[in-house]
């Protein structure tokens, strides 16, 4: 769509943390009671905020340092990024 890679990857880690975050909470974890509503998105946000710094780094420093292309680059992102985001929805947010 000729827009630069990391502008499509942040507009793409939106859409799919909106979407993660809706089938998370429907199929995957069990809600903590404690944490309401507006402090589980807002912890869920921040966590997902690290993961597009973690992403959009990664991008910039394979992409751009090394040389890779940038398919390449988001690939290595996307594995990383999960990783984090998962683990830690896991331990921070869903844990019991």
């Amino acid at each position: 769509a000729g827009v630069h890679y990391a502008v499509a990857a942040a507009f793409g880690f939106a859409l799919g943390v909106t979407v993660n975050y809706l089938l998370s909470v429907r199929f995957v974890f069990t809600r903590k009671a404690s944490m309401g509503r507006f402090g589980e998105v807002t912890v869920y946000l921040a966590v997902s905020l690290v993961g597009l710094a973690i992403t959009e780094a990664i991008m910039l420093t394979f992409t751009e340092c090394a040389g890779f292309h940038f398919m390449a680059s988001k690939c290595v992102a996307t594995v990383v990024s999960f990783a984090w985001n998962f683990t830690s929805r896991k331990m921070i947010l869903y844990r019991k």
